[in-house]
């Protein structure tokens, strides 16, 4: 049986830090120590390249978005062996197998009713890419960047979480030990029981750099579905 071992994909706004190589590393212990052990170990990692940020990077730097992604791929990827890091797979959300995938969930993902076009309003990070809500704020502050949050309302495709609130916790419930430490586990089991959960904004309509949503090319796909399918995309290169 092939088990899998990875890094987060990183978002490639930046170059490689000290926090990525410690990623890696740890990552890495984990595929040599099954590999040691007889098991077939695929170690994954790569690089997430969509989204405003990126796009507002590459402008500022004064460098087409396309080139800008390519460098810090380039970068990133150079990164592992330099550290004797050797991972199997790279993958990079601007790939067309990558493309092709996420409009296949997608259409899945409509199929199922799991989405539909509405619009959101909420307080909106621009460095995040994100919308907090007003219990997440400090002050009307992003708790990440620590600077005031813009008031957005767009339209949008949103992903219906409470649909699947019940299974999950019951899933939850049932293996106390799928994730660890233990208190993330508890935290998102607190979560799921206080319900009900708000629908998610899954698309961009501002947003030209990024997965197309298939039918309706004035949005792109979120960070939400196209870089955690980033993951899936790499297993099925194997």
């Amino acid at each position: 049986m092939t088990s899998f071992v990875t890094t987060p994909i990183f978002y490639a706004n930046g170059d490689p830090h000290l926090g990525h190589a410690y990623s890696g590393i740890i990552a890495d212990i984990f595929h040599r120590f099954r590999q040691l052990s007889g098991q077939q170990n695929i170690f994954i990692t790569g690089t997430d390249e969509h989204g405003l940020k990126i796009a507002s990077t590459a402008q500022s730097a004064g460098t087409d978005v396309s080139e800008f992604v390519d460098t810090k791929a380039a970068v990133f990827s150079g990164l592992w062996p330099e550290l004797d890091i050797h991972p199997d797979i790279f993958i990079r959300t601007t790939q067309q197998e990558h493309k092709d995938h996420i409009s296949a969930v997608w259409q899945q993902l409509l199929e199922n009713n799991d989405i539909y076009l509405g619009k959101y309003s909420g307080q909106y990070c621009v460095a995040c890419e994100q919308f907090y809500s007003p219990r997440e704020l400090e002050s009307n502050l992003c708790p990440v960047h620590k600077r005031e949050v813009e008031t957005v309302e767009e339209e949008t495709y949103l992903f219906q979480l409470e649909k699947y609130r019940q299974r999950l916790l019951e899933y939850y419930l049932t293996h106390p030990d799928l994730i660890t430490p233990k208190h993330f586990q508890d935290s998102i089991v607190s979560l799921l029981q206080e319900g009900p959960l708000e629908d998610l904004s899954v698309s961009r309509i501002n947003n030209a750099w990024g997965i197309k949503v298939p039918d309706n090319n004035e949005h792109t796909v979120y960070v939400w579905i196209d870089a955690l399918f980033s993951y899936i995309t790499a297993i099925q290169q194997t």
